[in-house]
C-alpha cells in the first residue's frame, strides 16, 4: 500500500462508497487507519469519518468500548481543532425508536459521560454505522441485528424485535428482494417467535 501511494495510486470508492481508510476502519485495521489518516491525500473530513467509524468497530465488533473512546475522542478533537471552521456532526431529521431515540454525541463531554453507559455506547456505533457508510452497507444492518441478539440474550425481547424491524426495513430497501442477509433476518424473527412460544408454553 505504501509503494502504490508513492507512485501516486489514487484511493478510489467501491459500490458501496468505501474507500481504502474507511475499510480498513469497519475491519479494525488500526495500523492502516493510523498510516491513512496521516496521508496528504486524506482531508480532514474523510480522517474524522475514518476514526469515529473506526470506533463503532471498537465497541460492536471487538467490544472493547474505551478502545472506542479513544478513537471517537480523536475524531472529535478534529472536528473542534480550528475554531473558525467547526465540523459539526448532521443534525438528524428524526430521532429513531429502534434506538431508543439516541441521537450522535456532538462535544468532548457528551462524550466523557457515555462512558457510564454502555447501552449508550453501543447505540452511538449504530449511529454512526449509518451514516458511515450508511444503510445500503451491509455490516450496518449486520450490526443492528448483533445489537438485537445481544438484548434477547439478556431477555430484552422487546427492544431485540425494535431493532430487527428497523434493520429489516433497513434491507428491504437496500437489498435485492431475495438476499441472503434479509432471508436470514426473516429465520432470525421465526425462530425468536418459536422460542418465545416455547417458553409460554413450559
Amino acid at each position: 500500500m505504501k509503494i502504490l501511494l508513492e507512485y501516486c495510486a489514487k484511493m478510489e470508492k467501491d459500490g458501496y462508497g468505501m474507500t481504502p481508510l474507511l475499510s480498513a476502519s469497519v475491519t479494525g485495521h488500526t495500523n492502516i487507519v493510523d498510516f491513512l489518516t496521516r496521508h496528504k491525500q486524506t482531508s480532514k473530513i474523510e480522517c474524522i469519518n475514518a476514526l469515529e467509524l473506526l470506533g463503532a468497530t471498537f465497541a460492536d465488533h471487538k467490544r472493547d468500548l474505551l478502545g472506542a473512546l479513544k478513537y471517537w475522542k480523536r475524531g472529535m478533537e478534529m472536528r473542534y481543532n480550528d475554531r473558525i471552521s467547526i465540523l459539526n456532526k448532521p443534525v438528524p431529521q428524526t430521532l429513531i425508536m429502534a434506538y431508543d431515540y439516541a441521537k450522535e454525541v456532538n462535544s468532548s463531554e457528551e462524550l466523557e459521560n457515555l462512558i457510564a453507559n454502555p447501552d449508550e455506547m453501543t447505540m452511538q456505533a449504530l449511529l454512526i454505522r449509518e451514516h458511515i457508510p450508511g444503510p445500503s452497507h451491509p455490516n450496518t444492518s449486520y450490526y443492528i441485528r448483533y445489537r438485537g441478539v445481544v438484548y434477547a440474550d439478556s431477555g430484552n425481547f422487546k427492544q431485540c424485535i425494535n431493532l430487527w424491524k428497523y434493520a429489516l426495513g433497513m434491507q428491504q430497501s437496500n437489498l435485492d428482494p431475495l438476499s441472503p442477509m434479509t432471508a436470514s433476518s426473516l429465520l432470525s424473527f421465526a425462530e425468536l417467535f418459536s422460542f418465545r412460544i416455547g417458553q409460554k408454553a413450559c
